[in-house]
């Protein structure tokens, strides 16, 4: 397997996790309903940060490795 294989099977499933949270955070349906306050808010808010992190991680590895 060659490294630009596995280079756009992470991009891939990147891509996966981004579409899932989007649909996750746009739906009605949540693992802790948006009725109460404060978890509610705080179980969208992690699910959003999921790709945020993933990605951070992603661009920093990649710039450690041009240096």
């Amino acid at each position: 397997m060659k490294s630009g294989d596995s280079e756009s099977g992470k991009k891939l499933i990147y891509l996966i996790i981004c579409i899932i949270c989007i649909v996750y955070n746009v739906s009605p349906v949540d693992l802790v309903s948006d009725v109460i306050p404060v978890v509610g808010a705080i179980d969208d808010a992690a699910v959003t940060l999921i790709p945020l992190v993933m990605g951070y991680r992603g661009i920093a590895k990649s710039s450690a490795l041009n240096y």
